[in-house]
């Protein structure tokens, strides 16, 4: 919080705005809070905060009636495997629809979860051929996705990635 105090008089160098992004903001300390306070009353014209939560409940009521709120939704299922099968098509990589179906559902709803999900499916499964063992990590990344036990399913999913599938 010093840091963000001690930058935020100082102009942008080139650009219009000066943005600084508070990610899971709803972690910060009361004291932090209180400095961040003075700062948000009465900002420079070039600065803007966006603080990032999903616990918009835990922001002080000062620091929250003083910012514009935005609750974002999430990504629709079609929306998340259609996206997910062109990142794919742009990168070269088979993917068949159930493999994509069960890591978009393994998101739920999250475009950064189903994408992490398919990065990993593919450093598990390779770029190209092997169909079966993509529908396989899917199926290992849906049922431990969210519960911090993906790192179990890619060990349980690795002997039959090295045998091709």
């Amino acid at each position: 919080m010093r840091e963000l105090r001690e930058n935020v008089p100082l102009p942008a160098a080139r650009d219009r705005y000066k943005v600084f992004i508070i990610d899971e903001a709803h972690q910060i300390t009361n004291e932090a809070f209180n400095a961040l306070l003075k700062t948000i009353e009465e900002p420079p014209p070039w600065v803007v905060f966006v603080l990032c939560t999903t616990e918009a409940h835990k922001i002080p009521a000062t620091i929250a009636s003083r910012c514009q709120h935005f609750s974002f939704r999430s990504v629709g299922f079609e929306d998340l495997a259609a996206r997910m099968a062109w990142i794919c098509q742009q990168e070269g990589i088979e993917a068949d629809a159930e493999a994509l179906a069960v890591l978009a559902q393994a998101g739920e709803g999250s475009v950064r979860d189903s994408l992490s999900a398919l990065d990993q499916a593919i450093a598990c499964c390779g770029q190209t051929g092997r169909r079966r063992s993509a529908r396989a990590a899917g199926r290992l990344f849906a049922g431990f996705f969210g519960t911090g036990h993906a790192g179990a399913g890619l060990e349980r999913l690795a002997p039959r990635v090295g045998s091709g599938g």
